[in-house]
């Protein structure tokens, strides 16, 4: 298995250096504030469409996000918690 640092490495190649990567990484940090007021279901729904972006197409995950919506109950924790035989 390839190391951390030889992926971090290969990636300061690619974008310009350590500084340029550190630059990009930053964009990427969550808001914390943001999240302090986000409202559970809102968290789950964005992480889940973030784990899906990253083995689809951003594009198709978009036009179908209702769907998803739909499917997991509005990502609400406590309609999740149900059990099948309950629904």
């Amino acid at each position: 298995m390839i190391s951390f640092d030889a992926i971090r490495q290969r990636a300061e190649q690619r974008k310009g250096g350590a500084a340029a990567l550190q630059a990009m990484l930053e964009k990427h940090r969550p808001d914390h504030d943001r999240l302090r007021t986000m409202p559970d279901d809102r968290i789950l729904a964005d992480m889940t469409r973030r784990i899906f972006y990253s083995g689809f197409v951003q594009k198709v995950i978009d036009a179908k996000w209702p769907g998803f919506e739909a499917a997991f109950y509005g990502f609400d924790p406590a309609m999740l918690n149900i059990a099948p035989d309950d629904y």
